[in-house]
């Protein structure tokens, strides 16, 4: 009976004591983790060789000529005129309302009659179809100027200094149109028509 007893005393002991060891061999079989075995290991960034600066693209189109600056030296051509010279000198040594009227009119009067010169210049130095394109232009000028010429007068023909005024509007008018017709002789011949056939006598209104 004793051993009995014994027996099952011992039994119930290992049977309460069993818990305990399970949980004593669970934390022996989870020791605690380290930090480096936690600590994901971090990838050294392998460096991306450096790329070569890359070369401005050439271009395969060929570099264009130079041309002339024809614009430019038409202006410094043009700034030469005689025409304009004389103007300058007839109003510098004005001393008087009615000289400087004189002076702006002779010049309307000397640009009037340097156009049909540049026009026909300018006629022959261009091409077939642009000369097409001249006359059609230069007859809707001729068709509209005496109508442009008559608004200026009436709006500033009142008084010495409206009559002036209009007189230099006028002639300014005329010396445009001049002036396209010589730039268009200049551009294909890089000279300039010849201003003293206009200048030549006393200008008729």
């Amino acid at each position: 009976m004793k051993n009995t007893r014994l027996v099952t005393f011992l039994m119930a002991g290992a049977i309460m004591l069993l818990p305990i060891t399970l949980s004593g061999c669970e934390g022996q079989e989870q020791p605690a983790p380290s930090s480096s075995s936690t600590a994901e290991p971090t990838e050294t960034p392998t460096s991306e060789p450096s790329q070569p600066e890359s070369e401005p693209a050439t271009s395969s189109e060929p570099e264009p000529t130079e041309a002339p600056d024809n614009a430019a030296n038409f202006e410094e051509a043009f700034a030469e005129n005689p025409i304009d010279a004389q103007l300058a000198d007839a109003l510098d040594a004005a001393s008087s309302s009615s000289a400087i009227l004189k002076a702006y009119e002779t010049a309307g009067k000397y640009w009037k009659a340097m156009i049909p010169i540049a026009y026909d210049a300018a006629k022959t130095a261009v091409s077939e179809e642009d000369r097409a394109q001249l006359e059609q232009d230069h007859q809707a000028w001729e068709d509209s100027i005496d109508e442009i010429i008559a608004e200026i007068q009436e709006k500033n023909g009142e008084g010495s200094d409206g009559k002036i005024t209009a007189a230099r509007l006028i002639q300014e008018r005329y010396r445009e149109t001049a002036r396209s017709l010589c730039e268009i002789i200049f551009s294909e011949t890089g000279e300039l028509p010849d201003f003293a056939s206009a200048m030549s006598s006393e200008p008729k209104g």
